[in-house]
């Protein structure tokens, strides 16, 4: 067996030191939520208070993604710290951009350069003492000498959406605003365009994300997700409100991006800690998505995930060697086995491995195939040094050049041995929340970790030129990963046949490549979905055609998408976007890789009533010459049930606010309940409540006409039963208990600030708020406990006083579930 450190090129380099803090918060999938702002340009805006972070001094950057819905006959402003004193970036009755760093002294873009109304564009203007530059959709549009001196700094709030003029309000933006971010330093045209669609959330930011100082992205809240003054909140004004865009497939955000490392510099630390979940000393199973980079010098070794540190010290690791074969050692190599010579290409390749203390048995799987297995001699127990974690590099000094190249996703760390099933099962799924697993994600919260449901943010560095890949860039050596996100259900709750096969589309043959896939039993069609998971540099060469077992032929995708790289999409005749809408840069229609879902360019209704079984088949053709495809796999789901959708409204009591009148966001999940005793369950649904105490609950196992209670839980909140029955006589129900007492069962509701509120308090979820809720609640408030706690009833991730106040007048007031 050849030893993993012979495989190492050894380069010593001081270990880095990191000041680390955690802060934790409810756990959502990668973007289970999809915002804008909306503001109606009367008085609408928001405010954000004052804070060092905001007040840049040498340089600066704004940024954001623009839909005016129309140009004012005055101007109106995206971004301001007050135009007579501070920064501004708005747009004038023209619609051109202007953009002011130091107060009074305003640039404007090119004549020609207007923004369009009723479209997304993103808007940048960047300044550094002496040079005044303004993007428009990544590009330089006009650039200046002639301002000069440090940014301008007062004591004023941030407003977006509006400006201030002699104590009032002026300059109301009308139409929608995403993605606003502030940087301390003139960014780049190449980090311009780089970073443009991603959605970064980057707390304590490093690399190429140094001084981003604030990060808005208007996801049902208003917090800065960056800097250092992370936890400042903005506050709505008027006017202001959220539109969801979650399941359209919109041309201004990524919905899948990978971490990008350049094999010599590039590596990301996961700085560890006892919550972190990264010290699995029986068990362990380790997963990471991986596409190799095969061009210039390849490093001897590269690493894909270790724990280490140290000279040689090395808990567990999976390694890439540069002749294809994949290693994996626990307690410094002392326990190693490696597959044969497996990755020999430069596309996504799934990389697992599994240990127990149980059999003493190592197994390394490649997509999802056994690959290698061995018995460590004496049944070893992981080794659980408090070292950081390591992606695409390692810790310790002898193993400093194993720098992986190329790009890596969905990294999973197990506390558990998972079978082959599991690990089939779950390889495609970037939601997976369960106890005893810690994951990355390198999109959206590219900066967080996830341990057993908790988003837990450490203090995680970029190394060198590490960075995200964006999808909508079209980098034909940045392809996406094929980790299908659509977190409302679809490709991972419904049941979806699919296949594997991995294979390469022939490059301009009209005959194309098809594959198969058999279902069995009787049945016929209903609703059918399409799912497909392809790497392509240019989707307008592609055409994709089904056909069903009795030869009814529609295409899914039929020349579409112009230059743009990738289909990783649901294909569904409910989607609310068209695949046959042209693509481009310029926020003109929906652009590759179609995320999350589309309509075929032939609906899918064209099969319902067939009979399902018999071979379906999918046909791939590249009709032009130059550029490769390749298909990681495909799946449909023939009888696939309706969702109704119940749009629920509840406030929870302490984490409602009755001077904002918005309610800390929050999950909460829903029973709906029989009428008849026992109340059975008849559907469950979870999902994120935002902070105008709104969610989205939906249910597929619920008839039409068929009467229900609605049961609301929460974390620590009184279990809450709705007075009424409630029908789906379409799609779609609404239910508020927030405008009366009386909607919820017992009236068991508290009034507050204008809103009938869920009562909280109930830790323990016994059904009752009494002296066992309060002890624990007090308990860790005197051990300053903190983070995403059920003892934490205001939602402010801190446990104190202010909690156990609440749970003790409501165990003085007996509350407790009143159900019928």
């Amino acid at each position: 067996m050849k030893s993993f450190k012979e495989n190492l090129l050894k380069k010593k380099f001081p270990i880095l030191i990191l000041l680390m803090f955690a802060f934790l918060k409810t756990c959502f999938g990668q973007n289970t939520t999809n915002q804008a702002v909306t503001l109606n340009g009367t008085d609408g805006y928001v405010a954000i208070p004052n804070a060092t972070t905001l007040c840049p001094t040498t340089g600066l950057t704004i940024e954001a993604w623009v839909y005016p819905s129309e140009i004012s006959s005055t101007a109106m402003t995206i971004v301001s710290k007050n135009y007579s004193t501070s920064y501004f970036l708005g747009i004038e009755s023209s619609g051109r951009v202007f953009f002011n760093p130091i107060g009074s002294a305003t640039f404007r873009s090119r004549e020609t350069s207007t923004i369009p109304v009723n479209k997304w564009t993103h808007i940048a203007g960047t300044y550094d003492g002496s040079t005044t530059t303004i993007y428009i959709n990544g590009q330089l549009d006009t650039s200046t000498v002639e301002i000069w001196g440090d940014v301008g700094v007062n004591s004023d709030s941030l407003l977006i959406g509006a400006d201030r003029f002699l104590g009032s309000l002026i300059w109301h933006f009308k139409g929608k605003l995403d993605n606003v971010r502030i940087w301390g330093t003139a960014k780049t045209a190449a980090t311009i365009q780089q970073n443009r669609f991603i959605p970064l959330e980057v707390f304590s930011p490093t690399g190429q994300y140094t001084n981003l100082r604030a990060s808005f992205q208007f996801d049902g809240d208003l917090i800065n997700f960056s800097g250092i003054g992370f936890s400042v909140q903005g506050y709505p004004r008027g006017g202001a409100t959220f539109e969801n865009y979650l399941n359209k497939a919109v041309n201004y955000m990524d919905y899948n991006n990978s971490l990008v490392l350049n094999g010599t510099t590039d590596h990301f630390t996961v700085a560890n800690n006892s919550s972190a979940g990264l010290n699995p000393t029986s068990e362990i199973t380790l997963e990471a998505w991986i596409k190799r980079d095969m061009t210039g010098v390849q490093p001897t070794a590269q690493s894909i995930v270790n724990k280490s540190g140290g000279t040689s010290r090395v808990d567990y690791c999976l390694v890439l060697f540069s002749n294809g074969q994949i290693g994996f050692g626990l307690n410094s190599e002392t326990f190693f086995i490696q597959t044969p010579s497996l990755v020999t290409n430069s596309e996504w390749t799934h990389i697992a491995a599994t240990y127990s203390t149980i059999t003493g048995t190592g197994i390394i799987y490649v997509n999802g195939n056994q690959a290698a297995t061995g018995v460590f001699p004496g049944f070893p127990l992981i080794h659980n040094n408090m070292d950081n974690l390591y992606i695409g590099g390692a810790g310790a000094t002898d193993y400093s050049s194993s720098r992986f190249k190329g790009q890596i996703d969905g990294v999973k760390i197990w506390s558990s041995k998972r079978s082959l099933t599991q690990i089939r099962e779950n390889m495609y799924k970037g939601n997976t929340f369960e106890a005893g697993l810690t994951h990355f994600y390198f999109d959206k919260y590219t900066n967080a970790i996830y341990a057993g449901g908790v988003r837990i943010y450490t203090a995680n560095t970029f190394a060198g030129s590490a960075h995200i890949s964006s999808s909508h860039l079209n980098k034909n050596n940045e392809p996406t990963s094929p980790m299908l996100r659509d977190q409302t259900g679809g490709f991972y709750s419904e049941n979806f046949t699919s296949s594997y096969r991995r294979f390469y589309v022939p490059d301009h043959d009209a005959a194309g490549i098809t594959d198969s896939i058999y279902i069995a039993g009787a049945g016929t069609v209903s609703n059918l979905k399409v799912y497909v998971m392809m790497n392509h540099t240019y989707t307008g060469d592609m055409k994709l055609e089904l056909t069903s077992p009795n030869g009814t032929m529609r295409y899914l995708l039929d020349r579409k998408g112009g230059n743009g790289n990738d289909i990783f999409t649901i294909f569904s005749d409910a989607a609310d976007s068209v695949a046959a809408i042209y693509s481009d840069f310029n926020g003109n229609g929906i652009t590759a890789p179609f995320s999350p879902s589309i309509k075929p360019d032939q609906l899918l209704s064209s099969f319902t009533g067939q009979n399902k079984e018999g071979w379906w088949k999918i046909r791939f053709i590249d009709n032009e010459n130059g550029d490769i495809g390749y298909v990681h796999g495909w799946g449909l789901n023939l009888i696939s049930s309706p969702e109704s959708n119940l749009k629920l409204t509840a406030f929870i009591q302490g984490f409602y606010d009755s001077q904002t009148l918005k309610m800390k966001q929050d999950t909460m999940k829903v029973f709906l309940r029989s009428v008849i005793a026992p109340y059975n369950i008849l559907d469950t649904s979870k999902a994120l409540v935002d902070s105008t105490g709104t969610g989205n609950f939906k249910f597929k196992n619920i008839s039409t006409g068929t009467a229900f209670f609605i049961v609301a839980t929460h974390r620590n909140s009184i279990e809450t039963w709705s007075s009424t029955a409630g029908i789906f006589g379409t799609d779609t129900l609404e239910f508020d208990f927030s405008t009366a007492s009386g909607q919820a069962f017992g009236s068991n509701q508290i009034f507050k600030g204008g809103r009938y509120c869920i009562y909280n308090g109930d830790t323990n979820q016994d059904g009752i708020v009494d002296a066992t809720d309060y002890a624990l609640v007090n308990n860790d408030a005197h051990n300053f406990s903190q983070g995403y706690l059920k003892t934490d009833m205001n939602g402010d991730n801190v446990i104190d006083a202010s909690d156990a106040v609440l749970v003790d007048n409501n165990a003085n007031n007996f509350v407790a579930k009143i159900t019928p």
